[in-house]
């Protein structure tokens, strides 16, 4: 980037629900832009655009607002850039092609560059903006180069004769069809052979196009390890975002407990290239072409049932809460120790997704009886406590609105009959429990965050007479001290929202709300400013002027 230029990119990946989000693409790239250009950042100030509005805009609102409200009014700009990749990977991925069309009427000079798989979807959208502006499509073969150094350095890996490398690298570039993630798929095969007669078979019978190779790989898998792939794949097809080896260890239990060899080696044996595990030790499916053959193409044994899998998949994340004893969790030491978190980890994805899976799948009985369970046990005290040491309060509020959504959708299909009065009262209190889990935040969310403390024993006794936590876990508090709170008259929470907790010897001096953060001055203390989370009402930052 020179200083009379302006760039910004996105890569788009289809494995992370956030990053394959338009929204979230047109955000970051004006975010890249504003910090570039102070005429355009103080457009967007001056707009006085909130954060949290702003998040909850399809990316048709963002970009109506972001660029063709404010960017593209701007006037003697130079030149930006714009650099997208894996365009195939987002979502509604014609849309922004579709948005693109505004960009004539700008006298900004903007130059996009895009990489993508092609898709007959892509082809239409970039004829039609052909006709808006110029747009330069580069050949497939372009990538050629690429592929053959490609080849050509990891063949030198592989323990065989010289002629037989040259002739393999011919055939592989010769039936690639300019797709690198076909040749590299079909490389780790080759580097793999034993035998003149594996390789032949695999240089062969190449497939003539994914499809082809996907069903290859899922015949390949042996019938004794059909299960064991077909559970992992579901986990990375269906997951909300990639899952880490300690995570995947516990959702496969207890199928992993009686593995020989570590997870992310017995993955690449038994998952037939389906899904790899990145540098950072996630779980990634090779590529979304992947996913639509296993949801929605193939018939044979690996054919995953997404409604199926929502539903195995929550009452996984169910189990798995289980395993977290309330004794561990809820008698922890200090949330900035990290052996107080680590012991969590594994739990991470269950603790942050079961609210995600329970909005996907159908009402049914099964589902219910599970939900409800969960609510009545201390397995919902233990979830908090951990939340809360993995500093991820804020999925309290995501739980909660799937709570409040799950009780509309319910009362919504039986209007008109008459439900069993046990069924009544497990609503009203699922209803009663997303209202606590937002007032725990406002209310106790520092406490939780910074202190050696029990929910049952520290919390749930200062808790309204009517809150569920109160009812349920308030009584049964255990000793010492057995904590009994006299003169709260109130059975319902207030109008308060949340409590700030100052520094001791500080008093607050004014306040400020801005997106999803709100500041502090203190009295008497120059040039002091705390700034604090607006979801969670924990500290953020110390701003001190010396």
């Amino acid at each position: 980037m020179t200083q009379d230029r302006v760039c910004a990119f996105y890569f788009f990946r289809f494995g992370d629900q956030t990053k394959r989000s338009l929204g979230n693409c047109l955000r970051s790239l004006a975010y890249q832009i504003a910090k570039q250009l102070p005429s355009y950042r103080q457009a967007l100030l001056d707009m006085n655009l909130g954060t949290a509005g702003l998040g909850k805009l399809d990316a048709r609102a963002v970009w109506q607002k972001l660029f063709v409200g404010a960017l593209f009014k701007e006037q003697d700009l130079p030149p930006v850039y714009w650099a997208m990749d894996a365009l195939d990977e987002a979502d509604d991925r014609g849309v922004l092609l579709e948005l693109f069309q505004t960009i004539p009427f700008t006298s900004i000079p903007i130059k996009i560059v895009i990489s993508s798989r092609p898709s007959p979807e892509l082809d239409l959208q970039f004829n039609r903006l052909k006709s808006k502006i110029s747009v330069n499509i580069l050949p497939l073969n372009g990538t050629d180069q690429d592929i053959r150094a490609f080849v050509e350095t990891e063949i030198q890996l592989w323990h065989a004769l010289g002629d037989h490398k040259s002739q393999i690298t011919d055939r592989l570039l010769q039936t690639a069809q300019h797709n690198f993630l076909w040749v590299s798929i079909v490389m780790n095969r080759i580097l793999q052979c034993i035998s003149m007669e594996e390789m032949e078979t695999i240089l062969n019978d190449l497939p003539p196009d994914m499809e082809n190779l996907y069903q290859r790989m899922e015949a390949g898998i042996e019938a004794k390890n059909v299960d064991l792939a077909k559970i992992i794949l579901t986990w990375a097809a269906c997951s909300r975002r990639p899952l880490t080896m300690e995570e995947l260890a516990e959702a496969l239990q207890p199928e992993s407990l009686g593995l020989l060899q570590t997870l992310d080696v017995t993955i690449n044996c038994v998952c037939g290239q389906f899904v790899v595990v990145d540098s950072t030790k996630h779980l990634l499916m090779v590529h979304k072409t992947a996913k639509e053959y296993l949801t929605k193409t193939t018939k044979g044994r690996l054919a995953i049932n997404p409604t199926e899998t929502h539903k195995y998949m929550f009452a996984k994340c169910m189990l798995m809460m289980e395993r977290m004893t309330p004794q561990r969790a809820e008698r922890r030491g200090t949330a900035e120790s990290d052996a107080a978190s680590e012991k969590y980890r594994p739990f991470e994805y269950a603790m942050t997704s079961w609210a995600y899976y329970l909005n996907l799948c159908p009402l049914e009985d099964e589902e219910l009886k599970i939900l409800f369970k969960f609510l009545k046990a201390t397995t919902v005290l233990t979830w908090i406590s951990a939340l809360a040491s993995l500093r991820q309060l804020r999925r309290l509020v995501y739980a909660s609105r799937s709570l409040s959504s799950l009780v509309r959708k319910i009362r919504k299909q039986e209007a008109g009959h008459d439900p069993a009065f046990r069924r009544m009262q497990d609503l009203e209190s699922t209803e009663m429990w997303a209202i606590d889990l937002l007032k725990i935040i406002g209310k106790f969310g520092t406490d939780l965050t910074s202190q050696n403390i029990s929910i049952k024993e520290h919390i749930a006794p200062f808790c309204p007479r009517g809150s569920m936590i109160y009812q349920n876990f308030a009584h049964g508090a255990r000793s010492p001290p057995a904590l009994s709170i006299k003169g709260i008259s109130a059975t319902k929470w207030d109008d308060s929202l949340a409590k700030l907790t100052m520094q001791k010897g500080t008093m607050p001096a004014s306040i400020r709300n801005s997106g999803s953060r709100i500041a502090i001055t203190a009295i008497g203390v120059k040039g002091k400013i705390m700034i604090y989370d607006a979801v969670t009402f924990e500290v953020i930052h110390v701003l001190e002027h010396k």
